[in-house]
């Protein structure tokens, strides 16, 4: 079904709707015999008010009001492409996001190495002489699918792919190995790219003079072949047997490898990330087909680690506090170790210091019976692989949550699939990943969910209020019909004035609604899982103001004396311009008019709350008009009358609120 649950919700309640305003026609159409109407104008009014108590403008209004808010929501790098994707939003009750690039800058850049069994910072780094480092330098540029491109604009090169690759191509350029160079000197022969279960990329290379020929001949081949591989530190160390200090390799010893899962723990304590090296000499006879044992080796030598500072987003802070706020929990999946989580966790604010950190590990032990409990106590995930997102998604799902998972990998969009809201990185997002995610953010920024989170919130509350506010008309409308048929006043309305009605006074304001501005407030809510179109909130509106309404039109056929067509005039005006003022409550969201002046001074809501008034006056002073729609013509006097009539109804709906 290509329907949106919004648009079944409004369906239903469109129905719901059809359904009460015939049982009212018929009912007035049974009172106006009884009042004495001929058979005719009897049907005509029934058939007129069942039009008017109808809301036949709400589809245009839901599909305005879902336009304006993507169209904000593209504004604020957020592109949804799935409506549906809108209602969840607005009723998400958790977040779980990646770190990189999503919690921090992603203006990656190496900050310490480790290499040559001596610890460096990046200003002060050793020579190329050095034989480990100068590997280590080709291992990070040739076991890389990142390049660097010169952007002229910004007179200075941009990364083009992984930004953590990124920053090992700037430190081998920075060393004077240009990547663009090495790659034509070294070709790939094989590669496993990188996977996020094994945490690393590992690529067969062989070395080519460089020449003009775009293919060299086989004189021109040597036989230097490299197996380079690239990961996570854990994961390099369980495929090295050796490790190189200057020109020699030496045995990796227990005492050796715990010395560098020391620095590594120091490093990622400060919220760095960390990568590993290794390398293997392979025999240039290798057949292509037994490459892949090759590549699978472990006996490789162990070259060093760089630290890489990725500075956390300054905004996390307060968008954790406003996710917080809406009562929306906020959770970290990420594929670093547990201690650099831990930092950046403690650092945007996610976590405090010792907090339970689960990985991936952990997730495998435990039965989804067992992580069901665990769940609502734990913040972040460590050493996950998309899979162990999926699941945790799931099983948050299972606890009743409404999640938005962020992703950008191709196995991502398991979990994307799988949430409430897929959310895709706009930046570093594969393609596959963008195509499953009904959002995408175009900046990867934490910021912007909880951005997109309140947006969808306020669209939501623009469609409420517009639906609140035609139904409240409406049933103004219905009611006063109805009453003065009960108190002896036959048709209080006609039809020309019921339909007009529908149209201008009912119509423009209910669609400028969906401009209304947005409301702080929303944020300070708890999420809805389950989105009403009509909560009981709602529904109290809808009656109360619509009772007071009819109250306040039929007070104003006995108020304004005279004539019955200058009574009949008086309420028809006071009715169509008491609509206007529950226009301005909506648009301000119930809040006060004197202390929201400001919102009151845009085009949209100036258009929407002023041409009726200059319409009805039109309507009333023009004796042409007036006999068109069967009432009289009166005063500019009496029309201000009318205006003070109706106005009073904010001052009821203020005493109504505070007594609710």
């Amino acid at each position: 079904d290509s329907k949106t649950p919004l648009q079944k919700k409004l369906e239903s309640l469109s129905k719901a709707i059809g359904i009460l305003g015939i049982s009212i026609s018929f009912v007035v159409f049974v009172l106006s015999l009884l009042q004495g109407s001929t058979y005719f104008p009897a049907f005509l009014l029934a058939i007129s008010l069942a039009v008017a108590v109808v809301p036949e403008g709400l589809p245009a209004v839901m599909t305005i009001t879902l336009a304006i808010g993507v169209k904000e929501m593209a504004n604020k790098k957020a592109i949804i492409r799935k409506l549906s994707a809108i209602e969840a939003l607005g009723s998400i009750t958790l977040i779980a996001t990646d770190k990189t690039g999503t919690l921090t800058t992603n203006k990656m850049k190496v900050s310490e190495l480790y290499v040559d069994d001596k610890l460096y910072k990046e200003s002060k780094p050793p020579s190329l002489s050095n034989h480990p480092f100068s590997k280590m330098l080709l291992d990070g540029i040739l076991c890389s699918t990142a390049s660097l491109v010169f952007v002229h604009d910004h007179d200075q090169y941009d990364v083009l792919g992984d930004p953590t690759e990124g920053a090992l191509l700037f430190l081998g350029q920075k060393m004077g190995l240009i990547p663009e160079m090495v790659r034509k000197e070294w070709k790939v022969v094989d590669e496993v790219p990188f996977d996020s279960v094994t945490k690393r990329m590992t690529v067969l290379v062989e070395k080519f003079p460089i020449s003009n020929n775009q293919f060299p001949n086989k004189s021109q081949i040597s036989n230097s072949k490299i197996l380079f591989s690239k990961g996570a530190p854990e994961s390099i160390l369980e495929i090295s047997k050796y490790y190189q200090v200057g020109e020699k390799i030496e045995k990796l010893t227990p005492n050796e490898t715990k010395n560098i899962e020391n620095i590594m723990h120091a490093w990622a304590k400060k919220g760095l990330r960390v990568l590993a090296f290794a390398y293997k000499n392979t025999s240039p006879s290798k057949m292509s087909n037994e490459l892949t044992n090759q590549l699978t080796s472990d006996d490789l030598t162990f070259l060093g680690m760089v630290a890489i500072h990725d500075p956390p987003r300054p905004e996390v802070l307060e968008a954790l506090a406003k996710a917080k706020r809406a009562g929306i929990k906020a959770v970290m999946i990420t594929g670093d170790n547990e201690v650099t989580a831990e930092a950046i966790g403690v650092s945007t604010g996610f976590i405090k210091e010792n907090e339970e950190i689960l990985t991936g590990k952990q997730l495998e032990e435990y039965s989804d019976k067992d992580l069901l409990e665990k769940l609502p106590s734990v913040k972040i995930f460590a050493r996950t692989t998309p899979f162990h997102k999926a699941r945790i998604v799931k099983l948050y799902q299972e606890l009743g949550e409404i999640v938005a998972v962020t992703g950008d990998g191709v196995n991502d969009a398991i979990a994307l699939k799988q949430a409430d809201v897929g959310v895709a990185m706009g930046l570093i997002g594969t393609d596959v990943a963008r195509e499953t995610a009904d959002m995408v953010i175009t900046d990867d920024n934490f910021a912007t969910i909880v951005n997109a989170v309140e947006e969808g919130r306020n669209i939501i509350k623009n469609l409420k209020n517009a639906i609140t506010y035609l139904l409240s008309c409406n049933v103004s409308e219905a009611l006063a019909l109805v009453i003065g048929l009960i108190i002896g006043i036959p048709n209080l309305f006609f039809a020309i004035q019921l339909l007009y009605i529908n149209l201008v006074t009912d119509g423009v304001p209910a669609l400028a609604l969906a401009f209304s501005p947005k409301d702080d407030s929303v944020m300070n809510d708890q999420p809805k899982k389950e989105m009403e179109l009509l909560d009981s909130r709602n529904k109290k509106y809808i009656f109360l103001v619509g009772l007071l309404a009819t109250c306040m039109v039929i007070a104003s056929y006995f108020i304004f004396r005279g004539t019955d067509l200058y009574r009949r005039t008086a309420a028809f005006s006071v009715l169509a311009l008491i609509q206007s003022f529950i226009f301005v409550d909506l648009w301000l969201s119930h809040h006060s008019v004197l202390k929201n002046l400001n919102k009151l001074k845009r085009g949209i809501f100036l258009v929407a709350f002023i041409v009726p008034f200059i319409l009805q006056f039109v309507i009333v002073h023009s004796e042409r008009l007036a006999s068109v729609f069967k009432i009289s013509s009166v005063s500019g006097s009496t029309f201000i009358g009318y205006i003070i009539a109706a106005s009073l109804i904010l001052v009821w709906i203020r005493i109504l609120k505070r007594m609710l």
